[in-house]
């Protein structure tokens, strides 16, 4: 159960992440949801084991900006890191003869914030906002409502309304930026 949340603006990508673990019953973590990587912003919803692979033991791509499109670089470089790192660490699972972790990640990178999804399929949405975790829907409603407001406020009212209408979602707030 979480609630990520991130915004493009001109001078660069701002996340902010709830701190609920849950089970069967409600923790706060002393780790945050989002962290800064090789430039990047990351942030999680899922299992904790999934952020400590990519922040401790991923080895990053280059990206090699004249060679490929940074959509390319995350779909196939970056997915290829990951999904190796998951394997040698015992991490990735088959389902249904697919390889999978039970975890989403944003990753904001170069002015633009990527989803990886469960099952390494990579979106990038056309909105300059998006979210992920059990606070996703109400999330995105604030941000949706928020337009044209400070990035930290939009997302610190985003979380807050996650907060309120989604069980799974609870401060203390953390809020990181990458500025261009």
């Amino acid at each position: 159960m979480t609630c990520v949340v991130g915004i493009i603006t001109d001078d660069g990508i701002y996340m902010g992440a709830d701190s609920a673990l849950s089970s069967n019953v409600y923790r706060t973590s002393k780790q945050p949801k989002i962290f800064e990587k090789d430039n990047m912003l990351i942030g999680f919803s899922g299992y904790p084991r999934t952020a400590q692979l990519v922040q401790y033991s991923l080895q990053t791509p280059v990206f090699r900006e004249t060679e490929q499109s940074l959509f390319s670089y995350m779909a196939i470089d970056f997915v290829d890191a990951l999904r190796a790192c998951f394997k040698t660490a015992g991490h990735a699972t088959v389902i249904n003869n697919e390889e999978a972790v039970e975890s989403c990640l944003l990753v904001g990178y170069k002015g633009r914030i990527f989803r990886f999804d469960s099952n390494y399929q990579v979106i990038e949405c056309a909105d300059d906002y998006t979210a992920i975790g059990s606070g996703e829907e109400v999330a995105l409603g604030a941000l949706s409502a928020t337009v044209g407001e400070p990035p930290k406020q939009r997302l610190e009212k985003a979380l807050l309304s996650a907060e309120k209408f989604s069980y799974g979602v609870r401060g203390p707030f953390t809020f990181l930026e990458l500025n261009k």
